[in-house]
Order: structure tokens, then sequence, then C-alpha cells
């Protein structure tokens, strides 16, 4: 298991694009003859999700409580004058919850994920998708219009849970083993 660190090149400067750099540096490192299960966690579920859509050794997703939908959201959550707040100041704080603390986020970061469509995401291989009905920081519906885009191949498991979803991690654990088993990927 190789868990990237995606804050590159630090969580300031980071960009969508300089995370799939991350994982596409992951990939290559692993022998090429390997396919592998991508599990990710919210930003790093839709990234998965992305990445995963161009590389035939991805063989399943794992995603929880995956960042579809991210300009919304983020239009949403800063409305109109906070984008302009944020664009003419640069940076703008933003709660890292590995760091436990705010931390600054350059104006790039919006601009890069301009590039990549995260409304419309499809996939072809089976994918495992846990989300929070208590979730405040990505919506329910995000994941649930997700995988009705993908109905051959996804399956949500909603959980009592909010967007961390640490009191979840037996369920998620057993349910992923099982899916796991099922497609023979364990």
């Amino acid at each position: 298991m190789v868990v990237p660190d995606l804050n590159q090149p630090a969580f300031e400067e980071m960009t969508l694009t300089s995370q799939l750099q991350v994982i596409e540096s992951c990939a290559r490192s692993a022998n090429p003859e390997t396919d592998f299960t991508i599990v990710g966690s919210s930003m790093g579920g839709l990234l998965a999700t992305i990445f995963a859509q161009a590389r035939p050794s991805v063989k399943a997703l794992i995603l929880l409580a995956p960042g579809f939908e991210l300009l919304e959201r983020w239009k949403q959550w800063l409305g109109e004058a906070g984008m302009e707040k944020w664009q003419r100041d640069g940076v703008i704080p933003i709660y890292h919850y590995s760091f436990e603390r705010e931390m600054p986020l350059n104006y790039g970061f919006l601009e890069d994920a301009r590039k990549y469509d995260s409304d419309n995401l499809r996939v072809n291989i089976p994918t495992l998708v846990f989300h929070g009905t208590k979730d405040t920081v990505v919506p329910l519906a995000s994941s649930l219009r997700f995988c009705r885009r993908n109905p051959e191949v996804a399956q949500l498991v909603e959980l009592k849970d909010d967007h961390q979803l640490l009191r979840s991690a037996p369920a998620i654990w057993s349910t992923t083993q099982a899916f796991l088993q099922k497609h023979e990927l364990l």
C-alpha cells in the first residue's frame, strides 16, 4: 500500500494537476504489470476517479466522501463575493483536516481545477462509494448523482456519519473486504 502526500509542492501551492502528478509518479514506480485499486477520500476520491478514467491498470476504486462537483461546491460555499476576494487576495484560509488547522491555499488551485470535469465523471471499473448522511463538506447528493451516472459499476453505501467517516471505519472495512473479494481483487 502506498499513501502519497498529495500536498505537493506544498498545500498552499497544490493544484489538481500537481496532485495527479503525485499519483502518476506512484503508479509509475509500481511494477508495470501490477494492477491496483485506488482508495481516495474527499479530494483524494475525486483525484482517484479522474486518474482511473485513463489508466487500464486501475481495476477498482474505493471512494470515501469523494469531492465531486468541486467548482460548484466552492461557489456555493464562498459565494460570488468570496470567490472575488480569493482571486483578489491570491490566497484563502482553508481548514486542513490532517494538520488540524487553517492553512492558506493559492487561487491557482481554483484556476487549475477549471481544467477538469468534476461534475459528470464516468468510470468503467468496479467502484465502491461510501458517503455520510451527515456530511456538511461534500453533499451526499454528489455521490448519488455519480452512482446514477455509473449504475453498472458504482455502488453507494450511505453511512450515518459525517465527512470524515471515522465512526464508520469497521463497516467501511468489512464492506470493502467483501467488495474486493467479490471482484477477485484480494
